[in-house]
């Protein structure tokens, strides 16, 4: 941790993170069919399975839940273990993975949604991520996407 003191009083403490290279912000649409596309190949949800929390990146099989897997590989290894919820990422992590084509309150609850569909237990069975996922997603994409105008 990082921890900042002002007085003897400690002011501030945030978890180390590496410095991030700058890349440019991905639009919505991109965002979820990454996601779509991450949580539809991985046999399981990326877990503590001791704690049942999500995590970013399991390091014992690469797993990744839904925002671990449209951070880059270096990030999301190193706040494996943070399991914060989407709106309480350190602010470096969040800037990252919000879409450029939303404004921030509309990314982030976009982001919680496509989190929600890892973290529920129902949208996973002993195949991977079942039809019940796949469906809530559909209808993330139909509810979420920014709408698009016709020229």
């Amino acid at each position: 941790m990082n921890e900042k003191w002002n007085n003897g009083c400690l002011i501030e403490s945030l978890p180390l993170v590496p410095i991030i290279p700058l890349r440019r912000k991905m639009k919505a649409e991109t965002i979820y069919r990454k996601v779509r596309k991450n949580l539809i190949s991985q046999p399981k949800r990326a877990v503590d399975p001791e704690a049942d929390v999500c995590l970013y990146y399991d390091e014992n099989t690469g797993l990744r839940c839904a925002i671990g897997g449209i951070l880059p590989l270096e990030v999301a290894q190193s706040i494996k273990t943070l399991r914060s919820s989407v709106p309480s990422l350190p602010f470096q992590i969040l800037d990252l993975v919000l879409p450029s084509d939303m404004h921030r309150g509309t990314g982030v609850e976009f982001l919680r949604e496509l989190q929600r569909a890892h973290d529920n237990k129902e949208h996973w069975d002993e195949k991977g991520f079942n039809q019940k996922g796949r469906d809530y997603l559909t209808l993330i994409y139909k509810l979420c996407m920014p709408k698009r105008t016709s020229c």
